[in-house]
């Protein structure tokens, strides 16, 4: 039955918008791109391969970003030992010099300025079309997922003073 509910409506495709740059990532899901590069890499065959995205920062100074990546870690190893039922997903930073490195974004997201602007829906609309009705598990997992992950970075934004 929940197949059948799944297969019932098809996925929001979200097209790209030159004047939003978070909308490039809807293109292509990234494990269809990473097999598609990894059968047409000359490296493909090796069993360690594995397609990495960057984003590559040329003239800012990420170490207040580093710090806060580590301060985000360890958050979510403490409400991991704690059993609190919050969660983040911190992005990997590298630092290569004072005003130079390497962010790893977010593969998979579709931003809230993306949902809104493109679909015309809102959140609640846009998680029925997505995931079924307030009755499916598909729907209660997405929501559950969505104000775990929203209560946490409240609390991360609290704490660390985020104003901006």
């Amino acid at each position: 039955r929940r197949l059948s509910e799944q297969l019932a409506h098809a996925p929001t495709t979200f097209k790209r918008d030159p004047e939003d740059p978070s909308a490039v990532a809807l293109k292509e899901p990234w494990q269809e791109k990473a097999r598609r590069i990894r059968e047409n890499s000359p490296y493909g065959h090796f069993p360690n391969w594995r397609l990495l995205s960057v984003i590559v920062k040329c003239g800012d100074d990420l170490r207040q970003e580093l710090l806060a990546y580590q301060v985000l870690k360890q958050l979510q190893a403490i409400w991991e030992v704690e059993r609190v039922p919050l969660w983040i997903k911190p992005y990997k930073i590298l630092v290569i010099s004072a005003d130079s490195g390497m962010i790893e974004p977010v593969v998979n997201a579709v931003s809230l300025h993306q949902i809104k602007k493109q679909s015309q829906l809102s959140l609640l609309d846009y998680f029925l079309q997505e995931h079924g009705n307030y009755t499916t598990e598909e729907f209660l997992s997405a929501q559950r997922n969505f104000v775990q992950s929203c209560a946490g970075y409240c609390l991360v934004c609290y704490l660390l003073q985020v104003k901006d």
